[in-house]
């Protein structure tokens, strides 16, 4: 994957990132260095490649640079949910053996209430910006460290925590391997649209452009992987908002010549009211995703009447699968409303199952189950957890769906009922 060392060698001083609350902007050479330096810091505090660190803070250009310099150095990352009590909190370093934890000042209140006690593995506590009792500066612990990178480690990678919406939360065990080729299976669309033999009416998806505008948070597998992660492999600026406001998205995308953005249903039902409000055509979007969620039917052809430059898209995935998985996309999408898509190729394999585990004929429910190199390695320390999802690669989602004879599939149903917090 591209990364922001390559970057700063070829575009030093084009824009990675920009803050929408301040517009305070972030180069791919600022990058670079504060990753570096925050690796040699993570190095100079004792840990090693395959060692846990765990940081809960908003959409900031921190939350950007802790991720890549966790990958530079080999560490297991984890960025924790923004609605999390203490008690959750502390399960989480427990049960990751967290040995370095990071909070902003919007988190810290929280971070007050853990028992520390009870967290022996966790040596090193931060705060990201400014200064608290028993908290270490990370402003300050990263100016004492050189902005030159550490020899050569093995990649790091991400493990997110579900929402624990039947029980605690599950720590996703996901791959470097398994994150790179997501992103790359993204990269990809447009080149093998061309090379396989896909219905006339099917339109071609288009290349990644280099303006994408973040507005879920980047503790969620939405925005790591076909945003942050997608956006580094593609050279694009990154433009973040950590509370979703409409008119406030509408002002970027246009200021920032925005290209793509990727929401919940909700948040595209707002931009288009807002935009319709504003009367800004929004004329630079050439991608309007949605994820986390069907959007309704009825919402598509309104958005196309809206924003007639973007090609719509909607898309299905999970952490559990570093979130590629099944998509639409363009005219099929329109004509495909209630659909959650077909499989992006070329690396998965997808069935069907019955109750009983056998596969089910085109046009029968079945529980959605896929295969391929993306797919998590478990769930940590809950083996059995694992064995009931997860057989000979095959991993069962919870998600009851139907495939049509050309390979589209709806999702109808979820196995098990689930709370929606927002």
């Amino acid at each position: 994957m591209q990364h922001p060392q390559f970057h700063a060698q070829k575009q030093p001083q084009k824009a990675a990132c920009i803050l929408a609350n301040t517009g305070e902007v972030m180069t791919y050479a600022e990058l670079d260095a504060q990753s570096n330096q925050l690796a040699q810091l993570f190095y100079s505090r004792g840990l090693r490649a395959g060692d846990h660190i765990a940081y809960q803070m908003e959409n900031s250009h921190c939350f950007l640079q802790i991720a890549w310099a966790a990958q530079r150095s080999g560490l297991v990352f984890t960025p924790l949910h923004s609605h999390l009590r203490p008690a959750e909190v502390a399960y989480i370093l427990e049960n990751s053996g967290a040995k370095l934890f990071i909070c902003s000042p919007r988190y810290l209140e929280t971070a007050q209430q853990l028992d520390r006690s009870a967290l022996p593995a966790v040596q090193h506590w931060f705060i990201s910006t400014g200064e608290a009792p028993n908290f270490d500066s990370l402003q300050a612990a990263m100016a004492e460290c050189p902005s030159v990178p550490l020899a050569q480690q093995c990649a790091g990678v991400p493990m997110l925590y579900s929402s624990g919406t039947t029980g605690q939360p599950k720590g996703v065990v996901l791959t470097h391997r398994g994150a790179i080729n997501a992103v790359y299976t993204w990269l990809m669309q447009s080149a093998i649209a061309q090379k396989i033999d896909l219905a006339e009416s099917v339109e071609k998806p288009i290349p990644v452009k280099p303006s994408v505008l973040i507005v879920t948070p980047l503790f969620h597998v939405t925005a790591t992987h076909p945003m942050f992660l997608l956006s580094l492999a593609a050279g694009a600026k990154i433009c973040l908002m950590h509370k979703w406001d409409a008119k406030t998205a509408v002002r970027i995308i246009r200021d920032e010549k925005v290209t793509r953005f990727l929401g919940v249903p909700t948040q595209s039902a707002e931009l288009m009211t807002a935009a319709h409000e504003m009367s800004e055509p929004l004329d630079t979007l050439d991608f309007l995703g949605s994820g986390g969620a069907k959007r309704p039917a009825a919402q598509v052809a309104q958005l196309h009447r809206a924003f007639p430059t973007a090609q719509l898209a909607t898309g299905w995935g999970m952490t559990e699968t570093n979130a590629v998985g099944i998509g639409l996309i363009g005219n099929e999408y329109l004509d495909h409303p209630g659909a959650a898509g077909r499989l992006h190729p070329p690396l998965q394999e997808i069935k069907l199952l019955g109750e009983n585990g056998e596969e089910v004929s085109t046009g029968e429910i079945g529980e959605i189950t896929v295969k391929s190199v993306c797919n998590m390695r478990g769930y940590l320390n809950q083996a059995d957890v694992t064995r009931d999802v997860l057989t000979d690669g095959w991993l069962k989602t919870g998600d009851l769906g139907v495939i049509d004879k050309n390979g589209i599939i709806t999702i109808v149903d979820r196995k098990k009922n689930i709370v929606i917090r927002g």
